[in-house]
């Protein structure tokens, strides 16, 4: 129930950078209880953003928000889940477009090229978490 109640505030919160709560501390102040429940060690690393082994969901939640993916596995018949966190970059690369074509008149016709260029976004990884029993077990990575 609280991995499903974690996924919907993740999807309620969107992409980080547009959310009212792209901070920890703006996730502190949202979620004071979480916040409280933690203990000191971990608060403090909260506050700062960062995350350590031992930590658990709502602490990493705290730090880093939501995760962009969640995905679920079993290693040797224990369960895990890992939290992936991405960035959208974007990239641009020069183009032409060719305009040809008719227009009134005898023999009348066009031709133009006009150059531009292309912006695509592509996501970026910046971090992965690696929860067993709902704690971390390994993470890489600076959100």
């Amino acid at each position: 129930m609280r991995k499903l109640l974690l996924l919907a505030a993740g999807l309620l919160i969107g992409v980080p950078a547009c959310s009212t709560l792209s901070t920890p501390s703006a996730r502190i102040e949202r979620y004071p209880e979480k916040y409280q429940a933690l203990p000191g060690d971990h608060q403090q690393l909260v506050s700062q953003g960062r995350i350590a082994e031992g930590m658990n969901q709502d602490a990493v939640f705290l730090a880093w928000g939501a995760p962009n993916h969640v995905m679920s596995g079993s290693d040797r018949g224990s369960p895990y889940e890992t939290w992936s966190y991405t960035r959208l970059r974007s990239a641009s690369y020069p183009s032409l477009w060719f305009d040809y074509g008719y227009y009134g008149g005898y023999g009348g016709h066009y031709h133009h090229i006009h150059p531009y260029w292309h912006t695509y976004w592509y996501p970026v990884p910046v971090g992965r978490v690696e929860f067993s029993d709902g704690l971390v077990n390994s993470w890489q990575g600076r959100y």
